[in-house]
């Protein structure tokens, strides 16, 4: 990690150049934000969580990954990806984060559960944006531009994990994380689509609130009246004006 100073030198030329003029002033340093604040005030304590998924015409996709950070008051850090496939793993790691410039955030992974997992040992939030709802961030390794969401529902929650459902009521596949978010892929029109949004499970049923462009907005929401699962099935109760219509997926 590298630093870099910046001096600023006055020069004062002749003494008759300023004749007559007096300087005052006195530096006041300005105290570095506290652990888990950005320069502009905006606070980023607490869990946050995104999840990633690939376009799979065969609703398997390759890749289903869920990331969760937890930023605490004292400047330490907890890292977990998970492997959201049927038999997939985790990787945990805690450490230190630090704030450098007025928006960047610095990770360092210093243990790792189980060992030598394969998290990096260093990880780069940069022109980090903090709302209510949500945090944006670049990650200059690829430019990439992301968004972390509040853990909402931390804990292993039914029906956590991806589940086929071969395009049976529009869904060709739906990935549901431990933290309460879910992506959906859909085909229109021979174009498979991912849908982002949360989900609530309450008195046996299942809610999908579908995120629109503004993240702090609902665009929609489907409601399953009733949901199954023995942990490899997944059967959606689906409630319509001429009757029930139910939804069969399997988990991937």
């Amino acid at each position: 990690m590298g630093r870099f100073f910046l001096t600023l030198t006055l020069t004062l030329g002749f003494a008759t150049a300023v004749a007559g003029c007096n300087f005052f002033g006195k530096q006041v340093d300005q105290p570095p934000p506290a652990p888990g604040q950005l320069a502009d005030g905006s606070i980023f304590i607490g869990t946050w969580t995104q999840s990633a998924s690939s376009i799979d015409a065969n609703g398997n996709p390759a890749v289903a990954l869920t990331w969760t950070y937890t930023f605490d008051a004292a400047g330490s850090v907890r890292v977990e990806v998970r492997n959201q496939k049927a038999g997939g793993g985790s990787c945990a790691g805690t450490g230190q984060y630090r704030l450098i410039g007025s928006d960047t955030v610095l990770i360092y992974v210093q243990s790792e559960t189980p060992a030598n997992c394969g998290l990096p040992a260093q990880l780069q939030f940069s022109h980090v944006k903090v709302t209510s709802s949500y945090i944006d961030y670049i990650d200059p390794k690829d430019n990439g531009e992301y968004r972390l969401f509040p853990a909402a529902q931390p804990g292993a929650l039914p029906p956590v994990g991806v589940w086929d459902f071969a395009g049976a009521g529009g869904i060709d596949y739906v990935f549901f994380d431990q933290n309460g978010y879910f992506l959906m892929q859909t085909t229109i029109d021979n174009t498979a689509y991912l849908m982002l949004g949360y989900y609530i499970v309450s008195s046996g049923q299942l809610s999908l609130h579908f995120f629109g462009n503004d993240p702090s907005q609902v665009a929609g929401t489907t409601l399953f009246s009733s949901y199954l699962t023995n942990g490899s099935a997944l059967e959606l109760t689906q409630t319509t004006s001429t009757g029930d219509v139910v939804l069969d997926g399997v988990l991937r």
